[in-house]
């Protein structure tokens, strides 16, 4: 992903979620994803991993990586 192209994916991402809900790794390397938190209809909160090799050109695929939890270790519902 080149850098207009990154600049271009975070002001529509601005624009539709709060910054601290994703975050670009790599995006200059062919390694480049996001990490996001997602919520369900029924609240439960997932982390999600998106690999961006072959984006724009191919939808990204997505990884469900963990159900996030507090600081106890319980889970946020």
């Amino acid at each position: 992903m080149d850098a207009e192209r990154y600049q271009a994916e975070l002001t529509v991402l601005r624009g539709r979620l709060t910054p601290n809900l994703y975050k670009f790794f790599d995006w200059d390397k062919p390694t480049a994803h996001v990490v996001m938190a997602a919520r369900t209809n029924r609240g439960t909160i997932y982390t999600l991993y998106i690999p961006l090799d072959g984006f724009p050109e191919r939808l990204p695929k997505v990884f469900v990586t963990q159900m996030l939890r507090d600081k106890n270790g319980s889970p946020l519902d």
